[in-house]
């Protein structure tokens, strides 16, 4: 419909009114090992398949064209009252490391692989996972007298 706008912003846009209470900021960190086709070939990862783990926080692994693997997680920290400080980008520092290991332990694939980049940083979740759409109740008013 002309007129119309989507807004799709990621987390800075979890604390505007019409999605307020619907969305929660959560840090999204992800790890990229070296090259390691030898191990990967040897457990049979080489279909291009992701391992999705979504109970509670989201976890994920996939494989790179060239023998990589692919950590990440999307599980903190949390945003509390929807605040992005420096807690999202601080853990920068500290990636590599803590989240490497964890990764490592999560996907025996990559287990003795160097971890070669690593980046994060805030994303938005909602409670169910699941995208949602809506309309502005301001807006909604707005264009009553014009429809």
């Amino acid at each position: 419909m002309p007129g119309q706008v989507v807004v799709a912003t990621n987390a800075a846009m979890t604390d505007w009114r019409p999605v307020r209470g619907r969305l929660t900021v959560f840090g999204s960190y992800i790890v990229l090992t070296e090259p390691v086709p030898g191990l990967v070939e040897e457990i049979g990862w080489t279909g291009g398949e992701a391992i999705v783990d979504a109970r509670m926080f989201l976890h994920y692994f996939r494989t790179t064209n060239d023998g990589r693997v692919l950590m990440g997680s999307g599980s903190g920290p949390i945003g509390r009252g929807n605040r992005i400080d420096r807690r999202f980008h601080a853990r920068r520092r500290n990636l590599r490391t803590g989240r490497a290991g964890h990764c490592a332990a999560s996907c025996p694939a990559s287990a003795g692989a160097k971890v070669e980049r690593s980046w994060g940083g805030p994303i938005d979740v909602s409670a169910d996972h699941v995208p949602f759409v809506g309309t502005s109740a301001r807006r909604r008013r707005a264009l009553r007298g014009r429809l």
